[in-house]
């Protein structure tokens, strides 16, 4: 049976589980030729991989079925304490992360920059001070970009208390995490991604933030939506 969550204390386990896009099409019951075809990758390389993933206990056999194995992930959510990996381990899979999170965040930005009809205003927003930035997706009554997803970035640098910092964080943290997930023809996956440090970006930049997005601005006098943070 499928758990809630759970917390490997294997090596072996913490480095396999960097394979999300393998692990992640088996949240339902799938056999490996499922995973394969929907990753575009060879049928035996997938199989391969679920044995190895069942063997450190990451996916659980749930069917056999016309010569099938099915495979689904043995919890929802898997952690680990960072002690686990060895010294760069995990540097090293963050800056992959990084660098793929660029990648795809310039294609998307490309993306709705080519459906920019010259209607709808590509925000790009440099303030510093406290204020200004809710004022722009709080509406001055244009169209809605064609993109249904529009790409949308921003950075602020703030100062905060360190205790105000970690609960910021923690809150931003949990109010990805408990987003729902829709269904229905429209619905899609997306990506948000959620970055914060200690100290400034650049040198005399305290309290400035900076937006790029193609996320439209709502009707005049719209008052954006309130997350109590």
């Amino acid at each position: 049976m499928q758990r809630d969550e759970l917390v490997v204390t294997r090596p072996e386990q913490a480095r396999a589980l960097q394979d999300t896009g393998f692990l992640g099409r088996f949240l339902e019951p799938a056999s490996p030729s499922d995973a394969a075809r929907a990753l575009g990758m060879p049928a035996n390389l997938a199989h391969h991989h679920a044995r190895r993933h069942a063997s450190l206990g990451l996916l659980m056999e749930v069917k056999r079925e016309r010569g099938r194995i099915y495979y689904q992930l043995a919890a929802r959510t898997f952690k680990h304490h960072r002690s686990l990996l060895p010294a760069g381990d995990p540097d090293e899979h963050t800056a992959v992360t990084l660098r793929q999170l660029k990648e795809r965040f310039l294609a998307a930005y490309q993306a709705c920059d080519r459906m920019e009809d010259g209607q709808n205003p590509n925000w790009h927003v440099y303030g510093f001070d406290r204020e200004g930035i809710p004022e722009v997706l709080r509406g001055r009554g244009v169209e809605t970009v064609s993109e249904a997803r529009p790409a949308h970035f921003q950075a602020r640098t703030l100062s905060l208390t360190p205790d105000r910092y970690r609960e910021l964080v923690r809150r931003i943290a949990n109010l990805i995490l408990e987003a729902e997930a829709e269904d229905g023809p429209q619905a899609e996956p997306c990506t948000l991604a959620f970055l914060a440090m200690d100290g400034v970006l650049q040198e005399g930049s305290a309290d400035s933030h900076y937006m790029a997005s193609f996320v439209p601005a709502g009707e005049p006098g719209d008052e954006p939506q309130s997350w109590d943070l």
